[in-house]
Formats: structure tokens, sequence, C-alpha cells
């Protein structure tokens, strides 16, 4: 597919992206198939999908998941502490 090929040539430093995550959801048959609603991350997306990314996409698929956890209640998120 030219647009995961065109994500894995694309280079951005000093700065992390959700390039790793939309080359997650491109890859997953039912966005091929056309498959797909705003549901589509609720349905299909899991933290077991970690597992099997590249260890330098972890991070921020873990973040994308966290995000749209937090967005949806589906979990609390935990905030730093900052020192008083």
């Amino acid at each position: 597919m030219r647009l995961i090929r065109a994500i894995d040539e694309y280079r951005v430093t000093g700065i992390k992206t959700t390039l790793p995550f939309g080359k997650w959801a491109l890859q997953q048959q039912p966005f091929i198939d056309g498959n797909f609603d705003t549901n589509f991350i609720a349905r299909y997306f899991t933290p077991q999908a970690l597992e099997s990314a590249p260890g330098a996409t972890k991070p921020v698929l873990r973040l994308s998941w966290r995000q749209y956890c937090g967005n949806n209640n589906l979990l609390p998120l935990r905030r730093k502490r900052t020192a008083a």
C-alpha cells in the first residue's frame, strides 16, 4: 500500500507523532475492506495491539490508546503530580 510506504519513509524528529497509529489502522482488515465507522478504535484497537507493534511505535500507540480512553471515559487517566 502506497500510504503505508509513505508513512515508513516519513521522518519527523524531535517530537512524537501519531503516524505509527495511522499505520496500524491502515493495516487492519476492517479498514482495508471499508468496514469501519466512528467506533473503529473502540472495536478493534486493544492494548494487545501494542505487543505486535515495532518497539519505536509502542509509546505513541500507548499514548493514543490512553488519550482515546480518557476522552471517552473508558478509564481514568493518571496525572503526574507536581512538586509542591
